[in-house]
């Protein structure tokens, strides 16, 4: 039976169905490039309203550690307690800053070499230029950083490579943050934006997208959309040119294994330890496993912690997390009970 634009979206969201999966149900070039949808929305800016995918990742915790320097100190001189207190603050957010913008750069120039490019044809590089054509933002509230892009290249193709660089970015931050003893969270959506200046983007993607890190995630996980979901899943026509759209396409796949279902609550999320995840990292193995041994006894270290403050949400919560992590153990090649060994071995 067909749902109708105005009743529940069939996947549960809440929302209506026309302001849910039925724009992951059309064409990309109904979604995308609709006339209407594209317009020049203020006569003094040259603003376009179009589809994005946009994540948000908030860092866990930091109210409390700014909180510590609060107040300046009398004296000149700077006390070890402030200057500690602000490193595990801002130079939390710095890091992080480091991190997402190595991995980008990383991820931009890993897919082929660029000197085995340079031998291929000139039609052959020009349409691989064209599939790994990104216009990737990324901007910071205080500790929330946010990530997005435009579903449409500038070729008029669906830039799939968009979506797997922000999964991939979001694997990338829940692997090393909880290996250093910081939670993170997010959430992960298409929908219409704007960007109204260079890394000032705006629009009901963004607040999707807050909503999903905010109430959905509820501890650290990154929550992707069932529209993200479905968009991925289904079969598309991605590029008018059928080199590139297989190119694309493949890409959808690479996609498709960094995600999985959450076994409590079935919400698709980052699989950030499964075997996707670790396929994005083929040659740095000894460190990885080490990060992810550290992960796996930060999470439990946090349990023990909210099981002595008798605060019985967070252990339901951290559970959940341990229970995921010790699913995937077995990929990094740990165990549950080697993971405590491996965490205090030196690289």
């Amino acid at each position: 039976m067909k749902t109708g634009r105005n009743q529940p979206c069939p996947c549960g969201s809440g929302k209506k169905y026309k302001h849910c999966c039925l724009i992951a149900s059309k064409s990309p070039k109904e979604q995308i490039y609709r006339n209407e949808e594209r317009q020049i929305i203020s006569s003094d800016e040259d603003l376009q309203l179009t589809y994005y995918i946009v994540c948000v990742i908030d860092i866990l915790g930091q109210k409390n550690k700014l909180a510590k320097w609060s107040v300046l100190p009398n004296s000149t001189t700077l006390p070890s307690s402030l200057f500690n207190a602000m490193k595990e603050s801002v130079g939390v957010i710095l890091n992080f800053q480091k991190i997402f913008k190595r991995y980008f750069h990383d991820i931009s120039i890993s897919t082929i070499p660029q000197a085995y490019l340079a031998k291929l044809p000139k039609e052959k590089q020009e349409k691989y230029s064209r599939f790994k054509e990104c216009r990737l933002g990324t901007r910071r509230f205080a500790d929330t950083f946010v990530f997005y892009a435009p579903l449409a290249n500038l070729y008029q193709d669906i830039s799939i490579i968009s979506i797997h660089r922000i999964i991939g970015a979001c694997c990338t931050a829940m692997l090393v943050s909880l290996g250093a003893g910081i939670p993170v969270r997010g959430g992960i959506c298409m929908g219409t934006g704007v960007e109204l200046s260079k890394h000032d983007f705006y629009g009901p993607a963004l607040a999707e997208a807050h909503y999903l890190e905010h109430e959905i995630a509820q501890y650290p996980r990154v929550v992707v959309s069932e529209q993200v979901h479905q968009f991925l899943q289904t079969e598309q026509i991605y590029s008018d040119n059928f080199e590139v759209n297989n190119m694309i396409r493949r890409m959808a796949n690479a996609c498709k294994i960094l995600l999985s279902r959450d076994k409590y609550d079935d919400k698709c999320i980052v699989d950030f330890l499964g075997s996707g995840t670790r396929s994005l990292f083929p040659n740095i193995k000894t460190k990885l496993d080490w990060i992810v041994a550290r992960s796996h006894q930060f999470v439990i270290t946090e349990k023990k912690r909210f099981l002595e403050a008798d605060n019985e949400k967070l252990v339901g919560r951290y559970t959940r997390l341990q229970e995921y992590i010790e699913s995937r153990l077995d990929i990094w090649g740990l165990r549950p009970d080697t993971t405590e060994i491996n965490s205090k071995r030196n690289l």
